[in-house]
């Protein structure tokens, strides 16, 4: 990988949580299976829009505002948006 600077991951925690994606104005069931100081892996039903603002809710928790990364294969990796 000769000119290219590796890309440095944050440490990922594998969990199982249920949570919540509201994608405009519907409500999506999701399970968080992994994650890391930037963000998580999702696994949902249905593809995601990648580089869309959507809202992760989780209970007992203020719901937080996430970009979808990438989305494949019933799962889709979040970025918090700070």
């Amino acid at each position: 990988m000769r000119g290219r600077m590796p890309v440095l991951r944050s440490e990922r925690t594998q969990v199982d949580i249920e949570a919540t994606i509201w994608l405009s104005t519907r409500r999506l069931p999701v399970r968080v299976v992994e994650t890391s100081q930037g963000g998580c892996t999702i696994q949902c039903l249905q593809t995601l829009p990648v580089g869309e603002i959507v809202q992760l809710e989780i209970s007992a928790c203020q719901p937080s505002a996430v970009s979808v990364r990438w989305s494949m294969g019933g799962k889709s990796g979040l970025r918090f948006v700070y």
